[in-house]
């Protein structure tokens, strides 16, 4: 039995299903499954979940360290077990643990958290990991700095995703001096990190607003990807698909459709290849770019085509949300709102889209009253997009009546208020610590992250 390549992986697995099944009834069976995963721990990456929950609920401790190195960075089919290993690693550390070792669990399961979705948690374990690091940082520079700026990448992710925006610039902002200086003695090693680190300071200076700095930062990411694909295209090109994504965003707030539609496609083409043979790990990010794709193509009035590429985008995001709402319901709300506004564009499917505009409130209503900071400008925005289907439709009393809560959101929401006025608060401040010199290309300023982007 080998673990080797997409051939031999459907044989692989379904060696693991029958051993995991006998595991279940025949502790020596058990026994034998820990004893060929601390072996061979690479074949996990074929496991089923069940296996995986096997290892967290029964495996020695030095099987589960094994296992958890080998698992996937991001697999759909196993959020929920990678959760609960990383849970496990982290909570029967002996308290004799060293820094360095708490740090780096703790940085682990935040990015697990974070990918099931449990925002406020994977905050409170990045901010641990962070201060572990500086504390180490303080007494060996040399040897803890790469681990500090990756604990300060996924900090700003986590700060982002709650709508904490100047913060989360302050802390990759930190992380991307490190790397650039990393890079500049090393670029083998760190200039992905840099990459990526750009890729996101872009979205998130998109996000506030600041549409031309983001394309400087998301420019040098697609460049630095790009040159680092040409040279190993399986290990880089879904960094660099990544990057075209996200750049597409900006180029279309800039006015430039032609240039961010170039972009979007690319990203698609790329993105379909790499979820043909491992959709646990790219279906997500298929989706994100068939909405970014959807809506590039609107804007150009090639509304066929965005039609169908937000229909599938929809489909992907549907089933994902259906396994695990938690963390693909966000994904989902902004997918339908996109779907509704594309048909409304184009004044086709309108039943449909209404369907989909009024599902979309739904869930962002939910989502409202947990983050409300984070998910304000999204129910305004699939509220107004329902009002507007409501009087294409003859559904005039109805849309005034959306219209009405939305105004009185807009009037009494506190929340909203708040979260409008940090945007402002910290586009002024970045300007302020960070301005841009005209001729000076942005070069300190990275971070890293996947954004939800034209929803």
């Amino acid at each position: 039995m080998t673990a080797s390549t997409g051939a031999a992986a459907p044989p692989v697995r379904r060696c693991l299903i029958v051993l995991t099944a006998a595991a279940g009834w025949h502790p020596v069976a058990a026994t034998a499954v820990f004893a060929l995963l601390r072996r061979r721990p690479a074949l996990v990456a074929h496991a089923p979940a069940r296996m995986v929950q096997l290892v967290v609920d029964q495996a020695p401790d030095h099987v589960t360290t094994a296992v958890y190195s080998a698992l996937p960075r991001y697999s759909t089919e196993l959020l929920w077990v990678a959760t609960a290993l990383a849970r496990r690693l982290h909570d029967t550390l002996p308290a004799t643990a060293g820094a360095a070792q708490r740090a780096h669990r703790l940085d682990h399961l935040g990015l697990r958290l974070s990918a099931l979705g449990r925002r406020d948690d994977a905050l409170i374990a990045s901010i641990q990991a962070v201060e572990l690091y500086r504390r180490l940082v303080a007494a060996d520079s040399a040897v803890f700095e790469p681990d500090l700026a990756r604990a300060l990448t996924n900090f700003g992710i986590r700060l982002s995703v709650l709508g904490r925006w100047e913060d989360a610039v302050m802390a990759t902002t930190e992380a991307v001096g490190i790397y650039r200086r990393l890079a500049a003695a090393d670029s083998a090693v760190f200039e992905p990190d840099l990459a990526g680190s750009l890729t996101n300071l872009s979205v998130m200076l998109s996000d506030l607003g600041l549409q031309r700095d983001a394309l400087t930062a998301g420019t040098q990411a697609v460049d630095i990807r790009r040159r680092l694909a040409a040279i190993n295209r399986t290990a880089f090109e879904p960094g660099l698909a990544m990057a075209l994504s996200n750049l597409s965003v900006v180029l279309s707030n800039l006015g430039r459709r032609h240039d961010a539609l170039a972009a979007s496609t690319h990203a698609v083409e790329v993105y379909r290849r790499l979820a043909a043979t491992t959709p646990a790990a790219f279906e997500p990010d298929l989706a994100r770019a068939l909405i970014n794709l959807g809506a590039d193509l609107s804007d150009l009035g090639r509304l066929p085509d965005a039609l169908l590429a937000t229909s599938q985008a929809v489909d992907i995001r549907r089933r994902l949300a259906a396994a695990n709402p938690t963390a693909f319901e966000p994904d989902l709300a902004r997918g339908l709102w996109v779907f509704a506004r594309v048909r409304a564009a184009a004044q086709v499917e309108l039943p449909q889209a209404l369907t989909a505009g009024q599902e979309s409130v739904d869930l962002f209503e939910r989502l409202f009253q947990q983050w409300p900071r984070v998910f304000t400008g999204d129910l305004r925005g699939a509220r107004a997009t329902v009002a507007d289907l409501l009087e294409r439709l003859d559904g005039r009393q109805d849309a005034d009546t959306v219209r009405r809560r939305t105004d009185a959101a807009q009037l009494t929401d506190g929340a909203a208020e708040l979260a409008s006025d940090n945007r402002l608060v910290s586009r002024l401040t970045w300007r302020a610590k960070f301005p841009l010199t005209p001729g000076v290309r942005l070069q300190e300023l990275v971070w890293y992250f996947r954004a939800p982007r034209k929803h």
